[in-house]
């Protein structure tokens, strides 16, 4: 069995307030290089105003805050199983159009101490002389203190075989017992090496995506400039994307499909109050490339003499606006003020340009 020549690295990841160097430090396996890849780990987490979790994380070694609810071509989850029998969270292996995301998140009181992961091809597993495989070779691998409860790993579909083989290994702890653990995949190890060993390959093959489906919404207030107070919110009226549909919620607004594949601009009438034959203006979206970065474009213009002074957007899934709901004297009703993009400024247009790998769901 070939040993591991060349796959991806992880970055050092920061963790509380402590300061490394190097973040993006190369590590070297088999005495070869390896790719360059992020890393994000769970710090913390709290419920916000709306009771959705806002996630503290660490990214490239700055901490900030991000959702990591991604918009995925495929997602799979497995259980993260330790001492072969104890259920001890999961193991979540989802696409995008770019990268390969492997999600470790420990349940049930357990806490990730370790991890070892490695995703390439079956030959290039690293195997000791017995045919058993080393989690201490492979190419991610990473401890934690104090343990943490998730962390996700990146890593460049380009990188990777059509199909990769996936072992997620982990040392997980809960009241001073510790207890190693493998992400159980659809092949056990006696059945992928022959070996009386306990142990799970995972073999994912991602889902080719070149489009994404996006539901697209917004509200904006609009005020009079010569007279607007910001402290007093003292605006005239609002308008409110039109759907494709008459709608019957609480503000009228109307939700939009938008391909991240579709070609030319796509224009949207926006409404005053919700009221569908009150058109004030338009939406206008569409994808544009630069430096090989994939943007959407969404541009709010109002056709008046009043202007913009706030507009709040969403782009994401349907299923993602079960985040905003709630209902109000009987009627669908959804708080548009948490919605993850948001403008300020008086102008007759408000511009958001929005890197696709950016859209994620609170």
């Amino acid at each position: 069995m070939k040993r591991l020549t060349s796959l991806l690295v992880i970055m050092v990841i920061v963790l509380g307030s402590c300061e490394k160097a190097n973040l993006n430090q190369e590590k070297v396996f088999n005495g070869a290089a390896s790719l360059k890849h992020n890393s994000y780990a769970i710090l913390d987490s709290r419920l916000g105003p709306a009771g959705m979790p806002e996630l503290t994380i660490a990214k490239n070694g700055v901490v900030g805050e991000e959702s990591l609810a991604r918009l995925f071509c495929k997602e799979t989850v497995f259980e993260l199983i330790g001492g072969q029998t104890i259920p001890a969270g999961n193991v979540t292996v989802s696409n995008d159009m770019e990268n390969l995301y492997v999600t470790y998140k420990s349940d049930f009181g357990w806490k990730i101490k370790e991890i070892h992961l490695y995703a390439g091809t079956f030959e290039n597993i690293p195997l000791n002389e017995a045919n058993v495989p080393v989690p201490g070779q492979f190419p991610i691998t990473e401890s934690f203190n104090p343990a943490i409860g998730k962390v996700t790993y990146e890593i460049p579909l380009k990188s990777l075989p059509e199909c990769p083989y996936i072992l997620a290994h982990a040392v997980v702890v809960k009241d001073g017992q510790e207890e190693t653990a493998w992400g159980k995949g659809e092949t056990t190890f006696e059945e992928a090496f022959e070996i009386s060993r306990w142990g799970w390959v995972i073999n994912y093959c991602p889902e080719k995506c070149e489009g994404k489906d996006l539901v697209i919404a917004s509200k904006s207030y609009v005020v009079n400039p010569k007279t607007y107070v910001p402290a007093n919110e003292s605006y005239e009226w609002w308008i409110v994307t039109k759907g494709p549909a008459p709608v019957d919620n609480c503000l009228g607004i109307g939700f939009n499909t938008f391909n991240t594949n579709q070609e030319g601009k796509v224009v949207y009438d926006l409404i005053k109050w919700g009221k569908t034959d009150l058109k004030k203006g338009t939406m206008t979206v569409f994808t544009s490339i630069e430096n090989n970065i994939k943007y959407l474009n969404v541009d709010i213009w109002l056709d008046d003499e009043l202007q913009l002074s706030k507009s709040y957007l969403y782009v994401g899934s349907q299923a993602g606006l079960k985040n905003y709901y709630y209902e109000y004297n009987g009627k669908d009703c959804y708080t548009f003020y948490n919605w993850f993009f948001k403008k300020e400024g008086i102008s007759n247009t408000h511009s958001f340009k929005i890197p696709l790998t950016d859209i994620n769901e609170k």
